[in-house]
């Protein structure tokens, strides 16, 4: 009963909701640079297409959905819409929202082309899904004096 209560408190616990904010904005900023980087290159053509449609990957993974939605142009589109989502969830707006369609969305990138799909795009994901539900969701200026749960930050 005892390591119970202490886990009850130990969740319960408030803290400042500013560090996961934080961490939230930084997050997306390093998905963003990451694609952004990418289209600079000019590797979405090649890498974020089907072998069949004139890109890198040989095989048709059976969890990419969008693909049969959108064709040869899933890449750029799901790019673009990954770096929009990240573009809200920095600003803070509509941040559940957006890290949940985002977090789909990259997890649909990374069935396009597999071995771009490495530990660290797992690990930001995961850091987002945990976030989207934390307390530490809205624009940076209104989480001021705000207190959340604790368990996102012992949790990450």
């Amino acid at each position: 009963m005892r390591l119970w209560q202490w886990w009850v408190q130990r969740c319960d616990r408030q803290i400042d909701a500013r560090p996961l904010a934080l961490v939230r904005i930084l997050v997306a900023l390093c998905i963003f640079l990451d694609l952004l980087r990418v289209l600079q290159l000019g590797l979405v053509p090649v890498i974020f297409r089907l072998g069949q449609d004139g890109g890198l990957t040989a095989f048709h993974d059976p969890h990419l959905v969008i693909h049969d939605w959108w064709g040869p142009s899933t890449g750029p589109i799901a790019m673009g819409v990954i770096m929009i989502c990240m573009l809200l969830v920095m600003a803070g707006y509509g941040t559940r929202v957006a890290i949940l369609i985002g977090v789909l969305a990259y997890a649909q990138l990374g069935h396009l082309f597999p071995p771009g799909d490495r530990g660290v795009d797992r690990v930001l994901r995961t850091v987002l899904l945990v976030i989207m539900f934390s307390g530490a969701v809205g624009p940076w200026w209104k989480l001021k004096r705000a207190q959340m749960a604790a368990w996102p930050v012992d949790l990450l």
